[in-house]
């Protein structure tokens, strides 16, 4: 499971407290995604993880991200506790005591790893910028006893690249005790997490192609909609002051269930099926809960302008009544006497197998988008989120201008 990441937290490199602590004992940077790290337990106890977490300053940065470990994580006397990237090799998933999509270093990215606000053990030097351990396995030499917070070579074995045939064991001749580098002082990194507008990151260009395909970013947004992923994994709708996007994954993350007005922050790569503009989440950290859902934008058409906007559709009536599904999904053609628009009535909602609307209507949701071919700038559909959505007015068509004039809607 993906871990939850800390918002805005002082870290401070405090001196070790302790005089028998877990280390890092194996670091491996390898092809493609084969990342992992190695965690030694040296004392006589079980050590349980929930005190420990790693910061993780990427690209020779000076500000970072913490990564927890999975919940009631521990490690056993004299042994030790692997953390992999979700998408390694066989060999080092077989060994692996849990996977974290933020194991994902490239070679010039810093670990501290923390208990509390005290750092225990460092791989790499804050704010170098150079690839100080690409394409290459470390492995803790034996007569190391304890962690470091200054980063010496001379601590380690070197193996080649996507070497893994001792990770998951470790051994230590050394008797554990603070007397070596680990007293040393160090600098005071902040974890401060870039925040992206959603309307900064979702342009794009003429043939309706992301311009920030494949990038990774953090969102901060208001979930807008219900999740229109019945099985295990999310496709929802989020929004934020300057825009709106669909969260995509096939699996869970952190365990987060879907509930319109949830403030999420979301870290997650950028992407697009036919059309759609979506992020990828690695991790979703739920801020709060009972947010009040943005007004909704009125519109008359949908288009790559108002994609993933929560919005609201006025005077409208059904094309064709038959197309009202009495189960399961379908598209369902609506007009506002001057355009005809397309809604998108989802089976993982309570509204197929409800009467079909009768006269004129409005209708809230969100803007989605269905375009097989390029250029993709076509498809738009509405997804209400709920049944509650639909607004029939009672003997009487208000002007479309005249929207507030109707009373409430629900959504």
């Amino acid at each position: 499971m993906k871990k939850l990441l800390t918002l805005f937290a002082i870290l401070p490199l405090l001196s070790i407290g302790q005089n028998c602590e877990v280390f890092i004992s194996e670091y491996i940077e390898g092809g493609s995604n084969n990342k992992a790290l190695e965690f030694y337990n040296p004392t006589g106890a079980t050590v349980n993880l929930s005190d420990y977490t790693l910061l993780r300053f990427s690209n020779g940065g000076t500000t970072g991200s913490t990564v927890n470990f999975a919940a009631g994580a521990s490690i056993a006397p004299d042994s030790t506790y692997v953390v992999a990237n979700g998408s390694a090799n066989a060999a080092i998933l077989a060994v692996a005591n849990e996977t974290n999509g933020s194991i994902s270093h490239n070679g010039n990215d810093q670990y501290l790893l923390l208990k509390g606000t005290d750092t225990l053990d460092v791989i790499g030097t804050l704010g170098s910028g150079s690839y100080f351990a690409s394409d290459i396995t470390l492995e803790r030499k034996a007569t190391v006893g304890n962690g470091s917070k200054v980063f010496d070579f001379n601590e380690w074995n070197n193996q080649p690249k996507d070497y893994s045939a001792n990770l998951g064991s470790h051994t230590s001749t050394a008797t554990c005790s603070n007397s070596g580098t680990g007293t040393g002082t160090g600098t005071t990194p902040t974890v401060v997490v870039n925040v992206a507008s959603i309307a900064s990151i979702t342009g794009t260009n003429a043939n309706g192609v992301l311009d920030s395909l494949g990038k990774t970013y953090y969102i901060k947004a208001i979930v807008t909609s219900t999740d229109f992923d019945g099985n295990g994994g999310y496709s929802f709708f989020a929004q934020d002051a300057t825009g709106g996007i669909n969260v995509y994954s096939t699996s869970d993350v952190d365990s987060y269930a879907v509930t319109q007005g949830d403030s999420l922050l979301i870290r997650g790569d950028l992407a697009q099926y036919n059309g759609l503009t979506e992020i990828i989440p690695d991790s979703i950290h739920l801020i709060n809960t009972g947010n009040t859902l943005p007004a909704p934008q009125v519109i008359t058409q949908m288009s790559e302008a108002n994609e993933g906007l929560y919005v609201l559709l006025d005077s409208c009536t059904l094309v064709d009544p038959t197309q009202w599904p009495a189960s399961g999904s379908a598209n369902v053609d609506v007009t506002n006497g001057t355009d005809t628009l397309t809604l998108r009535i989802d089976s993982d909602t309570d509204i197929d197998g409800t009467p079909a609307p009768v006269g004129t209507f409005s209708v809230v949701g969100n803007v989605g988008q269905y375009d097989f071919s390029s250029p993709y700038t076509a498809g738009y559909q509405l997804f209400p989120s709920s049944i509650d959505d639909f607004n029939v007015y009672s003997n009487v068509t208000p002007a479309f201008n005249n929207v507030v004039a109707i009373g409430t809607f629900n959504g």
